[in-house]
């Protein structure tokens, strides 16, 4: 459902061997475009220092690199060129940064729709604000030639994305996402639009949609609203900025002295107001201005140095201890199941913490000769967000097939359809780790699951020697 921008480079990373590989390519442009967009607006030093400080931060031990969630780092490369091509192009006119800033709004849109519009929308503002006071030297140089790079990309970018449209939904302008929440009601992404009654075939899907509609509480309250907007600053700040980089942030006010940090200011406090719209906020919902974010940090680790050095405080060492604080904080994060801390939000977490058992399961089946169909069981208190049921792009195909319970004739109908395969039972709730042949007194519900945990290992080590 989600825009192709980010599963292109998964796709690659599938082709050279594993997903993750298009996953850390997408961190490595990122860090790549987020030092030269920096370098168009910062001393060179300062620019190659940001772009570590954020690779160290976000880019080792978050879930931006160590699982597939939100694909945050395309969108964060795209906004780093779209900012750093604006100030090159007009000290410079040419085909290839007229070019980059297409690239950058052709992944924006196609990555985050809603925000990578808006802040599409607002670079061509600053363009147009820029050009009109320019030297006439400088317009004279601005020719339609110029463009012609840049409007291929936009027009292939477009036939791209109405193709994609098309071969998912039927219809070259209604978008995969639209077309998922019309079907299953969610993501409730924006609270100005209305929720969608709709009836579901399963459980698991009916609980998804009530936890998403039920943010919509948050809304109903000013007290609430505050108590929501309060809680995404929290998280923003410890994703974003952290102890380490908190003294750059408090240094904000003389930061904001620079006409091009006022500019950039501004752009942040416009798309944290729209992002007030949204149901949810993870970081990823703002990752387009990652960019932004990282000027006005460095901008003010800036302050710092000129204020150290001028009361005799060797800066040096200010400026190494808050790095230090960094450093310490990422692999912290990336070590936190070895440390046995318990993180309270999925984003302090590089990884689903169902994920190993799910993987333990795959790597089980494909020990066993020929194609699988697993059916999942869950308990019905099963946690929404902890789905085990998901397939390759070609259903028919792939070696494994996972499919929820419908109930027993729906389900055996599923399994004549794939009579080449052997048929599994797993129950997630009960035992992660193990599973049973499909058959009917194993599916019987009532049986009971204590049963089912034990008998899982031994019977899938008897199916293997078979």
């Amino acid at each position: 459902m989600y825009p192709p921008g980010f599963g292109v480079f998964l796709a690659l990373g599938q082709l050279l061997g594993n997903p993750w590989i298009g996953v850390l390519i997408t961190v490595g442009l990122m860090c790549g475009a987020l030092c030269w967009m920096l370098q168009a607006w910062l001393p060179p030093a300062w620019a190659f220092g940001g772009a570590l400080l954020a690779s160290i931060q976000i880019g080792f031990g978050t879930y931006w690199m160590n699982s597939y969630v939100g694909g945050a780092p395309v969108p964060a490369m795209a906004g780093a060129l779209l900012f750093g091509a604006l100030p090159r192009f007009f000290r410079k006119p040419t085909r290839k940064t007229a070019m980059l800033f297409a690239v950058g709004v052709l992944f924006l849109v196609n990555t985050r729709p809603f925000e990578g519009t808006i802040l599409s929308a607002i670079a061509f503002g600053l363009a147009l604000a820029r050009y009109r006071s320019s030297s006439a030297e400088t317009k004279s140089a601005i020719r339609m030639s110029v463009f012609a790079p840049a409007v291929l990309v936009l027009a292939g970018g477009a036939a791209f994305t109405m193709y994609y449209s098309w071969r998912v939904t039927h219809n070259p302008f209604k978008n995969p996402y639209v077309a998922n929440r019309e079907q299953y009601g969610w993501p409730e992404n924006l609270a100005i639009l209305p929720p969608l009654k709709l009836q579901y075939r399963h459980k698991i899907l009916e609980n998804m949609e009530a936890l998403e509609a039920g943010r919509r509480s948050r809304y109903t309250t000013l007290g609430r609203m505050l108590d929501n907007w309060s809680a995404r600053a929290a998280i923003l700040w410890e994703f974003y900025v952290g102890p380490g980089l908190t003294l750059a942030l408090v240094a904000l006010p003389w930061t904001l002295r620079s006409r091009k940090s006022r500019t950039f200011f501004a752009i942040a406090v416009v798309m944290l107001l729209l992002n007030t719209l949204q149901l949810m906020a993870y970081p990823q919902h703002l990752s387009p201005e990652t960019c932004i974010f990282y000027f006005l940090l460095i901008a003010g680790l800036r302050q710092l140095y000129v204020w150290a050095k001028r009361r005799s405080i060797v800066p040096e060492r200010l400026i190494s201890a808050m790095l230090l604080c960094v450093v310490c904080a990422s692999i912290l994060n990336l070590c936190m199941e070895q440390f046995g801390i318990r993180p309270g939000s999925f984003w302090e977490w590089p990884h689903w913490q169902f994920g190993g058992a799910r993987a333990a399961v795959v790597d089980k089946l494909r020990s066993i000769p020929g194609k699988h169909l697993v059916f999942v069981r869950y308990r019905s208190g099963h946690v929404a967000h902890e789905e085990w049921v998901y397939n390759s792009a070609n259903i028919n195909k792939s070696r494994i097939v996972w499919a929820n319970m419908m109930g027993y004739d729906k389900d055996r109908a599923l399994r004549e359809y794939f009579a080449d395969r052997q048929a599994w039972i797993v129950s997630p709730d009960d035992d992660p780790y193990g599973f049973l042949p499909f058959t009917r007194k194993t599916y019987n519900p009532e049986l009971p699951q204590e049963c089912v945990c034990k008998s899982a290992v031994s019977t899938t080590a008897t199916t293997a020697v078979r």
